[in-house]
């Protein structure tokens, strides 16, 4: 009984408490030779990016086409082009990244939730914040 008692308590405490961090994804990302990027988001991306959220660039470079993960900081928007321009923020980043021509993807940490947020933000108890797409398919409930 004590067991159950202690488990149920870890439950809640983490239901609660604990923050998931959720992240906006672009493929579309072009690498300037500069330490900058920029990549395309949707316009619902759009609305939850702004400058000083941290984000993840990786690329596949070199020979081996190895993949790279490389920190980076949003430093500005461009609404009207759906742009983002990132920074990295690494020193020890590999120069083959800097090629042109080479194939990447950016994820940016748009937001923290507690698992109960999470919960009731997607049963539509928040309905002033936007959607989470529940599949990468769909886009959130605007377009079902």
């Amino acid at each position: 009984m004590i067991l159950f008692i202690v488990i149920l308590v870890l439950l809640i405490i983490w239901f609660f408490g604990v923050e998931i961090t959720l992240y906006e994804h672009s493929a579309d990302v072009k690498i300037s030779p500069n330490g900058q990027f920029t990549a395309v988001f949707t316009d619902q991306a759009m609305e939850r990016i702004q400058s000083g959220q941290y984000a993840v660039l990786k690329v596949k470079a070199g020979g081996d086409s190895r993949s790279v993960s490389v920190p980076a900081i949003v430093i500005g928007t461009q609404p009207e082009s759906n742009q983002v321009v990132f920074v990295i923020v690494a020193d020890d980043v590999p120069m083959d990244i800097f090629q042109e021509g080479l194939k990447g993807e950016v994820e940016v940490e748009v937001e923290y939730l507690t698992p109960a947020e999470l919960v009731m933000q997607s049963s539509g108890a928040f309905s002033n914040q936007a959607d989470i797409p529940l599949s990468p398919q769909q886009s959130g409930r605007s377009n079902q």
